[in-house]
């Protein structure tokens, strides 16, 4: 996936459908270390979203959601995000395999 990069207010970030599941509501534990290192150093990579496929302005969320909770923590307003253009089914892949990739994720 490559797309372009913008800077997008937290209020228009939206989590992917799929991750309003235990995933999402779990992702905003131990938030900690993740704050103070965005708090210190800023965010240092970008978050990945799509064109949010119902809410025209809006962007649904596909990687980076435990990186939006800390932003908000930190009080930024905006954030880098990589916009994709990507079908619901590749972004539902997309967060599985990123799902997939943190050790603490739940089945």
């Amino acid at each position: 996936m490559t797309g372009t990069l913008q800077s997008v207010p937290l209020d228009r970030l939206i989590p992917f459908r799929a991750a309003d599941g235990g995933q999402y509501r779990e992702a905003d534990r131990d938030l900690d270390e993740l704050v103070a290192s965005i708090r210190e150093s800023g965010l240092k990579e970008p978050l990945t979203a799509r064109n949010h496929p119902t809410r025209a302005g809006y962007y649904e969320v596909i990687s980076g959601h435990r990186r939006l909770l800390a932003c908000a923590k930190v009080g930024l307003r905006e954030v880098p995000v990589v916009v994709n253009d990507v079908t619901d089914d590749e972004a539902e892949v997309a967060v599985m395999l990123g799902n997939a990739a943190r050790l603490d994720a739940a089945p």
